[in-house]
């Protein structure tokens, strides 16, 4: 009996340092990964407030990348303009940029051309209502351009116009928002039949606000107004009529062709770092709408949960405290005081104290037996049963 509760005492304790040694080996495993991390820095996530098909916002075009997905599976984003590439052998591809903010060198414009000439049939649509796009239009030899100039309503004389596009035999009447004119290309496929330029003096006139132009393989469409294709307008309650031109345009320039390679321009666009978004809110919420926090809030929960945002600080504040504390006339036994209930705690927790365990109470007999009944039993006359010790 001595010997069981033996081996089951040693059987506890062995256990019990297993689970030492492994919630110890997690806890050094935990405190590698948070200083990993911290060392990493957090994730770059950034906001986007303009036209980026990253931005889900009001503002951002991220809907209708969503919906030529669905017609044109071979839909995706380029952020980084090195990395624009079309796969060997593609036929049809088409390239959107939709009002870029940041000017595009001529190295760069010149790189987008070269890819694109990779593709057998490719196309581009430029919908811009600055000049910036303009470089792009220069590097792939066309005469197509944005004028840069705001196109007025002749009634009301606000940058709101009425506009019709005529595409593929299709009409579409739209209205504008601060568009821009255009000039060039081989065909007007949208125009303000009575429009003003913005400083000009002159009657209201038909002007152009998109252009059509085809060089060799291929087609360029420019649009003098980016805001068609923003998210708030094609959630809009007159959002239909807008996206069936979206998708119009797009259709022609893929010729209906569901393999069509389509690549977002995302690489043009200013974006706020999520660690910089707090001390810079009035800039994002200037361009956001309370819908729009829907999509702020995890960005920022993911930011503020990351290691090297709430760590340094935690520090620092331990610092500050353990400063302050020191600094009292009675800090130092406080402190001490402290660190021996927390060491205390942590070898309670450990080493927790295990009762002994306790014995069942053993009862003892003592057998009698006569010379004569012994010796019957060694000769093996007289074998015992077990009815001789009941």
């Amino acid at each position: 009996m001595l010997r069981r509760v033996a081996k089951r005492r040693a059987a506890t304790h062995a256990v019990r340092k297993l689970k030492l040694a492994t919630r110890g080996v997690a806890v050094v495993l935990i405190l590698i990964a948070i200083v990993a991390l911290m060392e990493k820095g957090p994730p770059p996530l950034y906001v986007f407030s303009g036209a980026s098909p990253a931005n889900p916002g009001s503002l951002g075009t991220y809907t209708l990348l969503l919906s030529i997905r669905d017609r044109y599976p071979e839909t995706t984003a380029v952020f980084i303009l090195n990395d624009l590439r079309f796969p060997a052998g593609t036929d049809r591809c088409l390239y959107i940029v939709i009002s870029p903010e940041k000017p595009y060198t001529a190295d760069e414009a010149r790189h987008i051309a070269n890819a694109l000439r990779t593709c057998r049939r490719p196309a581009v649509l430029v919908a811009d209502e600055a000049t910036t796009s303009n470089s792009i239009l220069e590097a792939l030899g066309v005469s197509a351009r944005v004028v840069g100039r705001v196109v007025l309503d002749s009634v009301t004389g606000l940058p709101y116009p009425n506009a019709t596009f005529t595409i593929s035999g299709r009409e579409f009447r739209v209205a504008l928002d601060i568009a821009s004119a255009v000039e060039g290309g081989s065909s007007i496929v949208g125009i303000v039949d009575k429009g003003l330029l913005y400083g000009s003096a002159g009657p209201p006139a038909p002007i152009p606000v998109a252009v059509e132009e085809s060089r060799g393989n291929l087609t360029v469409m420019v649009i003098g107004d980016g805001s068609l294709f923003l998210n708030q307008v094609m959630e809009s309650p007159q959002g239909a009529v807008y996206k069936e031109l979206a998708m119009a345009i797009v259709d022609k320039l893929c010729g209906g062709d569901p393999r069509c390679y389509v690549v977002f321009d995302g690489s043009h666009y200013t974006g706020v770092p999520a660690q910089k978004m707090l001390s810079e809110m009035g800039r994002v919420l200037a361009s956001i709408t309370p819908f729009d926090v829907l999509w702020l809030v995890p960005m920022l929960i993911a930011e503020v949960l990351h290691p090297a945002i709430w760590m340094p600080l935690l520090v620092d504040a331990l610092n500050k405290g353990t400063k302050e504390l020191m600094g009292m006339p009675s800090g130092p036994t406080i402190l001490m005081l402290l660190s021996l209930a927390a060491g205390y705690y942590v070898v309670r927790k450990l080493y927790p104290r295990v009762p002994d365990s306790k014995l069942p109470e053993q009862v003892e007999r003592e057998e009698f037996a006569t010379g004569d009944v012994r010796s019957a039993i060694l000769s093996g006359r007289y074998r015992l049963t077990k009815q001789d010790f009941a």
